[in-house]
């Protein structure tokens, strides 16, 4: 046939393909959608240098202990934040090692976290106010990084103060004077504002020196 077509006669039917038919073009591919830029959320804001780390932080709120404790494994964090640790999971939070049960209430730790305590406050902190919760057994202060921060928001007139106290999230009223953890609000402890020379059990679950007893 003309043209160099091929005839080809299938069932019946006459077909004739020819050289110079093109092949159907190939259909595009879609453009992939730009690149979303993500914002700067750091843009503008001035971050203080703050004090040089030195590796001898608590590993979980990142300050200086305070009433230090050693875990078995030699990691050292707050009485506090180890508390924390030892609630759910007892572990250590930087080596993963189980932390005893009761090793943060024996009477050797308990006497070594709580050596910079007293029975009489120092007579220029005697005009200080201080916080208190309620335990089992009486009242006890807050921890002094805890008690800045309410004493402060006392001061500003906020009614509500949101911290962390043992790893766990505590919503503090201070108009009602009770605190709970966040996820139990129905679990609540009264706290009150007085003298630091009020009558008190210690710090922090942390008895003075004179109340505790070796076993």
């Amino acid at each position: 046939m003309d043209g160099g077509g091929v005839a080809d006669l299938t069932g019946g039917v006459l077909v004739i393909s020819s050289d110079d038919e093109e092949p159907p073009a190939k259909a595009a591919r879609p453009s992939p959608p730009p690149v979303r830029k993500l914002p700067n959320l750091l843009e503008g804001v001035a971050i203080p240098e703050g004090q040089e780390r030195t590796g001898e932080e608590c590993s979980v709120c990142l300050d200086p202990p305070v009433h230090p404790v050693t875990l078995p494994c030699n990691h050292t964090f707050c009485y506090l934040c180890a508390k924390g640790l030892g609630s759910g999971t007892a572990l250590c939070s930087l080596c993963r090692r189980p932390i005893p049960r009761g090793f943060l209430e024996s009477a050797e730790v308990l006497h070594k976290a709580s050596q910079e305590l007293n029975d009489t406050p120092p007579v220029e902190a005697q005009a200080l106010w201080q916080w208190f919760y309620e335990g089992r057994n009486g009242w006890w202060r807050f921890e002094s990084r805890n008690n800045e921060e309410l004493e402060e928001s006392f001061q500003e007139g906020r009614g509500k103060v949101e911290t962390l106290i043992c790893g766990q999230l505590y919503v503090i009223d201070l108009v009602a004077m009770e605190q709970f953890q966040k996820s139990m609000p129905q679990r609540k402890r009264r706290i009150k504002r007085d003298l630091k020379t009020a009558q008190c059990k210690g710090v922090a679950g942390l008895g003075k020196r004179s109340w505790l007893q070796a076993s």
